[in-house]
């Protein structure tokens, strides 16, 4: 089990970003730790994966938005991915709202699966997840392997 937290606020325009700054692994972990390159995360072992999105938006511009997270999957080594959930919540000028996305993935080998995560605020765009607390995960990513492939 492994979580990554954001760092730092990022803002999101009106198409789908892959989520690539402003992480961090958080140091308790248990087993071995996924890694990550420019958004792109790697398995350390093959297994069944509960995969979670954690996001508290607040949507600093826009009226009629729609703020939008989506996990992603490759089992061909990052060159094509399909979506494997995808959530959205609508929100108005200096609205707040939270929202959590999950998968399960059969990660078969290690070498050819990978996962990434994307948001966008639909609409005027100018929506954000928050940063990091010192104190609290206010937005994080979130790998739990759960048995055997």
């Amino acid at each position: 089990a492994q979580r990554w937290v954001f760092t730092n606020p990022i803002t999101f325009g009106s198409g789908y970003a892959v989520i690539s700054s402003s992480l961090s692994a958080r140091s308790t972990s248990i087993g071995s730790s996924m890694t990550e390159s420019s958004g792109v995360f790697t398995f350390p072992s093959t297994g069944i994966y509960k995969i979670s999105f954690y996001a508290n938006w607040l949507d600093q511009s826009a009226s009629n938005d729609y703020l939008g997270q989506k996990i992603q999957y490759s089992t061909d080594s990052g060159s094509n991915y399909s979506d494997g959930t995808v959530g959205w919540v609508s929100g108005e000028t200096n609205d707040y709202a939270s929202q959590t996305v999950d998968m399960l993935l059969d990660v078969t080998d290690v070498s050819t699966h990978r996962v990434r995560f994307l948001a966008q605020s639909q609409g005027n765009g100018g929506a954000f997840i928050f940063g990091a607390s010192s104190t609290s995960d206010l937005n994080y990513f979130e790998f739990i392997r759960i048995g055997d492939t």
